[in-house]
């Protein structure tokens, strides 16, 4: 199931955002490209879910279920005893912020390079720490580069 989750993602979503950032670097004004890799306990924590990011961009981690119903306060709370959601979300509020406020999300804590072509930079977000990633999984976006997008 999880190769079919990673193959779908790399075609649908991945590989299209891919094709839409270096379109967008013949425009003027800068990119950031980014990845929410944080696996909720939905689906068997298995994978980070389409989506997943937009309670920690907007600081409401505390919601009925979501998901497949498993995902709700009680097993965030189980899954994450320290409260490291609580520190992404505040990372992630603090760089949408920024990024509202002059074009570019680094904000004094998190440096986040825009994108391009030469090196690819996306900045993950997971966690632990966020960190930037040059060329994240160049031997699978080799494999999509030249397919088609479905968008």
């Amino acid at each position: 199931m999880e190769l079919l989750v990673a193959m779908t993602t790399d075609l649908w979503m991945w590989h299209s955002a891919l094709v839409q950032a270096e379109l967008k670097q013949s425009s003027p004004g800068a990119v950031y490209f980014y990845e929410f890799s944080w696996h909720t306990p939905c689906f068997g924590s298995s994978w980070a879910v389409h989506a997943g990011e937009l309670p920690f961009i907007f600081g409401n981690l505390t919601y009925p279920t979501a998901w497949d119903g498993t995902d709700s306060d009680a097993t965030h709370s189980a899954d994450d005893p320290t409260g490291g959601r609580f520190e992404l979300a505040d990372q992630m509020m603090h760089a949408w912020g920024a990024f509202a406020r002059s074009g570019n999300p680094s904000t004094a804590d998190l440096t986040w390079p825009s994108y391009e072509r030469s090196t690819r930079p996306t900045m993950v977000f997971d966690r632990g720490s966020s960190a930037v990633v040059y060329d994240r999984n160049a031997q699978r976006r080799c494999l999509v580069e030249g397919l088609p997008t479905v968008w």
